[in-house]
């Protein structure tokens, strides 16, 4: 180990503050690269063995610059690779699958006849699709409150909300868009209106639009320090999401792209002439170009070469063996840059002694309901608000995501027969406690929804023997008179 001691200087009290004291640093540009790294952080080495030394080929391990993505980059990906679009849509796809439960019985009907209408669970998944590639995303919410659009939305005075319109980050104008700029203000740096740009049809639409009139959407935040390669768009919106996965999913591109040209050159063949180097020295290509047409031309027709005697050809195959394990290990990287299990990521089942792939997937759901939680839900509270204030609803409703586990049909019979056996113990308990008078019949019906199907039941009795009608004395003299 080198340490550096301080040389001992004597400081002098002058007036005024103090100066501060001066420390002798080694200048990086005059030590060696086995200096540098030692400044680096690498504590360890080994004169020895040549640990940390200058044949230790670890420290000469960097990391350059990363490469930024621009909006073209994104748009390419996402046309032209199915695999790139694919780790776009796979989160908001299953994020918004399975949609939401209200407990209110009458706010959910209501409320979903309005989502049916606006197609708000697409209008969601692709505002979350274009969040992942494009940085971020608007929603924007046609709601007639009787208000222009550059205006702040009155919530109590919403008519009706006729469309919900989803754009990416690439259609919002952030030099053109109106900014808060007091730092008193409690939207201190934020948009107030933003300024959108889209094509209708063959017209290029530009307006501005209040914030209240949007749900905004944003992405993996990125550094707030400066960086050169981060321009005012990044800082804002955040990074995409094809951007930290950028090289695993170009290695693997690479990778596949090659294991295709292998396969078309699985078979070649090797032509060996007499006196080959002599002839193209001797100015013989002609002679060579005419001879290998021949041999092509036999081929085609006989499906045979027609070779002479002193001629030779070989076929020569391409190995394959190992191909399959590299590929694997490739997408087993893609799978834990992106956080998709490969299950969900590349449709291909578990592959293993023993394997099932639930671990796997229980990790992605988490990712999911962490997605739902942070990035989903406080947009789509804010947009049940305002449709309930359109509909003369409570705002103030109360909602979850419903489970995204799917059960098989198994699972499910066994967990329906679990319920009935659930439900049958517990009625067994509560007749006894009736019958032991603890609880009443007609309330306990009543529990489980048979109130207006409930009848008393009467308790028995004895039969009991009709009395002996006597013999009137004089209704007898009576008949006897007549």
């Amino acid at each position: 180990m080198i340490f550096h001691t301080m040389p001992e200087t004597e400081v002098k009290r002058g007036r005024g503050r103090p100066p501060k004291a001066k420390i002798d640093m080694p200048h990086t540009d005059s030590v060696d690269v086995v200096e540098q790294a030692k400044l680096d952080g690498i504590a360890w080495s080994n004169l020895a063995s040549g640990l940390g030394q200058k044949q230790d080929k670890t420290i000469w391990t960097r990391y350059g610059s990363a490469y930024i993505l621009s909006d073209d980059e994104l748009t390419q990906l996402c046309l032209g690779d199915g695999l790139a679009n694919r780790i776009v849509e796979a989160i908001p796809q299953d994020a918004t699958r399975e949609g939401i439960w209200i407990e209110d019985e009458t706010t959910r009907k209501k409320l979903d006849k309005e989502f049916e209408r606006l197609g708000m669970e697409e209008a969601f998944f692709t505002a979350l699709k274009f969040q992942r590639q494009y940085r971020g995303s608007l929603l924007i919410i046609g709601a007639m409150d009787g208000r222009t659009v550059d205006q702040p939305l009155n919530e109590k005075a919403i008519r009706t909300i006729e469309f919900l319109k989803p754009i990416d980050a690439t259609c919002v104008d952030l030099q053109d868009s109106d900014w808060d700029m007091d730092p008193m203000s409690p939207t201190f740096g934020k948009i107030i209106r933003y300024s959108v740009q889209y094509y209708v049809k063959d017209q290029y639409i530009r307006y501005k639009i209040h914030y209240t009139r949007v749900l905004e959407f944003k992405n993996d935040p990125c550094p707030t320090s400066l960086f050169a390669g981060l321009d005012q768009t990044h800082r804002y919106w955040g990074l995409s999401s094809l951007q930290a996965i950028y090289n695993s999913l170009a290695a693997l591109g690479s990778i596949t792209q090659s294991t295709v040209n292998i396969i078309l050159e699985f078979v070649s063949g090797t032509y060996k002439f007499k006196n080959l180097a002599a002839l193209i020295a001797g100015g013989g290509e002609a002679s060579l170009q005419k001879r290998m047409q021949a041999i092509q031309l036999s081929t085609s027709v006989l499906n045979a070469r027609i070779i002479d005697s002193e001629e030779e050809f070989q076929k020569e195959y391409a190995t394959l063996s190992g191909l399959d394990s590299i590929l694997d290990r490739y997408m087993l990287m893609l799978s834990g840059s992106t956080g998709i299990p490969v299950t969900r990521l590349f449709g291909r089942a578990p592959a293993g002694l023993n394997a099932t792939g639930d671990s796997d997937y229980t990790n992605y759901i988490d990712i999911v309901q962490s997605f739902q939680k942070n990035r989903l839900k406080p947009q789509l509270r804010r947009f049940i608000t305002l449709l309930c204030y359109a509909n003369k609803l409570n705002p103030d409703v109360e909602f979850e995501f419903n489970s995204l586990y799917q059960m098989s049909e198994t699972e499910k019979a066994t967990l329906a027969k679990t319920e009935a056996d659930t439900r049958a113990v517990n009625i067994d308990n509560n007749l006894r406690l009736c019958e032991a008078g603890v609880r009443d019949y007609e309330a306990y019906a009543k529990e489980l929804g048979y109130g207006a199907e409930y009848s008393p039941i009467e308790p028995e009795t004895e039969p009991t023997e009709p009395p002996v009608q006597e013999d009137n004395p004089e209704e007898q003299s009576d008949t006897a008179t007549e």
